[in-house]
This record gives structure tokens, sequence and C-alpha cells, in this order.
């Protein structure tokens, strides 16, 4: 990762395109028989630490966000997105505008995330990440473009320590193209170590401080709230409540005040919502677990929808019908205002790393 802008300098850089499949917790640690830490806490700190959490969410989120908008921007924009922002900005610097922003299948969470941005000197960046709880295998990759050169990077995960990143290399000499390819001397595990080794101990500069991070998190809160507004709510809905209660209007036409407000939101970009950044809650990136109240599990982040159909989750069926469950989706199964509004207790839920998060 270190070594990008060696073969492609941020000069000539045209395009990144990153993507990330991130399956559920067994492919990534199953072969180490690791639990989460906090289980050798007391219950009682464990309760303590979750209310923190909690309250550090809904700091960051807005206090009009509903329970499945703050699982979306812990489960996939803080443990998930956040990672790619990172990799960009070590490379080439930070993602300094955003252009679309794209979340599906509707009704799922964390689901699929598809950003597209803009660096510093005008070149294209898409993230793209996936959650997909039943894939074989993480993966991680991301093309480079310049006018003359492509480049293909493989990241494995951090978790599989004795795996090594690649760098390929396409561009054409002499008439000829030539592709040349470089493996990492050491594993991402073993680099990180070494880096926060030298952090402590010598006092080298790391690589992303906390300035970086929050930007990043408030980068993060503008695509969460163009996520909300694109659904025709608004993070910021207390200023609807403190609206309608002199009036004594009920709460639907708070909703419908605030829904005709951003009617036309569709599609916007972060500059309609940059205004809302300040308030992102940089403290959950660092834990990235569950706003709930369950113990986390090790098998799925996914969470459907509660009023789905009965026969979709026939407990007679084995995985065929969790995968249906969990990804297939038709435009019927959208959850209604008040299932979005209350915290999720679906199975599913309760069967999530919940913020296990195999990267740095």
């Amino acid at each position: 990762m270190t070594r990008m802008a060696e073969h492609i300098a941020v000069k000539d850089l045209r395009m990144v395109d990153h993507e990330v499949l991130m399956p559920a917790s067994q492919p990534l640690f199953g072969g180490a028989h690791v639990t989460t830490s906090s289980y050798d806490l007391p219950s009682e700190v464990r309760s303590q630490r979750r209310k923190a959490l909690q309250a550090a969410v809904e700091a960051g989120a807005g206090d009009g966000a509903t329970q499945r908008d703050r699982d979306l921007y812990v489960k996939g924009l803080l443990t998930g997105v956040a990672h790619q922002l990172a990799v960009i900005e070590a490379s080439y610097g930070p993602v300094v505008r955003l252009s679309a922003v794209r979340h599906w299948p509707k009704g799922v969470i964390p689901g699929s995330l598809e950003l597209l941005g803009e660096l510093d000197g005008g070149a294209q960046v898409r993230l793209v990440w996936h959650y997909l709880p039943f894939a074989p295998e993480y993966s991680e990759s991301l093309q480079v473009l310049s006018a003359r050169r492509r480049m293909r990077v493989e990241l494995p995960a951090p978790s599989h320590g004795d795996r090594r990143s690649t760098i390929s290399l396409r561009e054409k000499k002499s008439g000829v193209v030539q592709e040349t390819s470089t493996t990492a001397p050491k594993g991402a595990a073993e680099l990180m170590w070494e880096a926060f080794h030298g952090f402590v101990e010598k006092g080298k500069e790391p690589v992303s401080g906390a300035a970086q991070a929050r930007d990043q998190v408030v980068l993060l809160r503008e695509v969460l709230s163009a996520i909300v507004v694109a659904d025709g709510r608004s993070l910021e809905a207390e200023q609807s409540d403190e609206d309608a209660e002199p009036g004594g209007a009920d709460d639907a036409t708070a909703d419908d005040a605030t829904t005709d407000d951003v009617v036309t939101a569709d599609g916007a970009s972060a500059d309609r919502v940059a205004s809302d950044s300040s308030t992102a809650g940089g403290e959950a990136a660092e834990e990235a677990i569950s706003a709930g109240d369950t113990e986390p599990a090790t098998e799925t982040l996914e969470q459907p929808v509660p009023d789905a159909e009965p026969a979709e989750q026939d407990p007679a069926v084995d995985t065929p019908a969790v995968d249906e469950v969990t990804d297939a989706w038709g435009p019927g199964l959208a959850p209604t205002d008040a299932a979005a509004e209350a915290p999720v207790t679906d199975p599913a839920v309760e069967d999530a790393p919940a913020g296990e998060d195999p990267r740095p």
C-alpha cells in the first residue's frame, strides 16, 4: 500500500477503484479460534461500555437517526468504508469531495455501499463495500489508472497474518505490453506491529493520526446524511419535533413536514448535506460495535427487514432460506416507518459479529 504512489504518482493519477467483499467472521477469524475481547470483562463493565458507545453513536449519527441508520453508520461506514478511505489517503491523499452515494438492497443493513468522490488533484475515486455473510473469503482489491499504466493491488485480510499483498503493473514499452508483479516481504499484521512499535518506542509519526481519522468520520457522516435524505428523511428531525410541540401537531404531521423539505433530495450529493458534518461522532469508530443490548456473536451483520414474509424465515429450511432472507429483497419488503424507528431484535442481528473489524 505504501508503494502504490511510487508506481503511479499522484500527478499522473486518473482513477482509483477500490472494492471490498466482507464475509461473516468465520472465514476471517475461525482458523485462529478467537472471540470478542469484551467477553473477558465483568457484566457491569460491558454494560457501561455498551451505554457509552451507544451515546457516542447517537451523537455522531444525529438525533433524527433511527436505530437502522445508526447500525448502518457503525457496521457499514465506520467499520468498512473508513478502512477504504484510510488506504486511499495513505497513498494519494484524502477524498475531498463526494459526488454520489448509494446503498442497497433497500432495508438490508449493512448491505452494500458505493461512494463516488474526488481527490485534491481532480482524480476520481470509486469505493465499493459489500457485506456478503456467506462469501467464502475476504477480498480487497484496488485498480489504479494513469494515462500510460494500469496497476492492480491485492490486500489480504490482516487477520491472515502470513499472507502477503501484491502489486501488478501493466504498461506498454517498445510496442510490447509488459507486466511486473511485486509481493510484499512481510504480512500486513507484522507490518502494523512494527509501525506501532516505531510510534510508541521511537516517536515515529503514524501514517494516519487523530486529525485524519476525525476528517474521515466527518466525511462518513455526510455519506450517512446523503443516504437518509435520499430516503426522504433527515438526521436533524429534532427541529420538526420542536416545531410540532407548541401547535400540538401529531408525529405524523411532523414526519410529513420533514418529508416535504427533502422530497427533491433523491440522488443528493454531499454538497447538500455538508453542513451536517460537524457533529460526527469519531469515538465510535475505534470500537465499532453494535448499539444494541445483545452480546455479539460470530456469524452475520446482515439485518433482514423485521416484517419479512414468515415463509422466508422457515426454521425447517437450512442455509438456502437464510440466503434468501438476507440478500434477495423484493421492492415490497422495505421496512415501515415504525419498524425503522424501533431497535432491531431480529435473530439475524443477534448472530452478528457487531463491530469485529479485521483491519486497523
